[in-house]
């Protein structure tokens, strides 16, 4: 697996389950994909937006968001974008995300 998707529901949506462009768009929570560094990633967005770039997710902001589109023109643009829960759930859900596979933390990253 490459990377997966962690939905609001409980769901999840990976990348052995289809191309990034038939992921649900809304309702994300985190994304996790490999990483040669910490066996996987764990991106978590403070505005809830993530977007598809050189065959990877990345976390952003608005104005990130906004720069995406604006450098995409011409090309598609691949966008997730995030819903609010309360804190025990969302960490839940981050928690279960990095269960998957995390074998190292980066020096900034933020734990649970």
């Amino acid at each position: 697996m490459e990377w997966a998707v962690y939905y609001a529901d409980g769901s999840t949506f990976t990348s052995e389950d289809g191309p990034p462009e038939s992921a649900p768009r809304v309702g994300v929570q985190c994304v996790l994909q490999s990483d040669d560094r910490t066996g996987y990633d764990v991106l978590r967005s403070s505005v809830g937006r993530w977007y598809w770039r050189f065959d990877r997710w990345w976390d952003t902001d608005l104005d990130g968001s906004l720069l995406y589109r604006s450098t995409s023109a011409g090309h598609w643009c691949l966008e997730l974008f995030g819903e609010w829960l309360p804190d025990e759930k969302y960490e839940a859900i981050v928690v279960e995300a990095q269960a998957l596979g995390k074998s190292a933390w980066k020096i900034h990253e933020r734990r649970p």
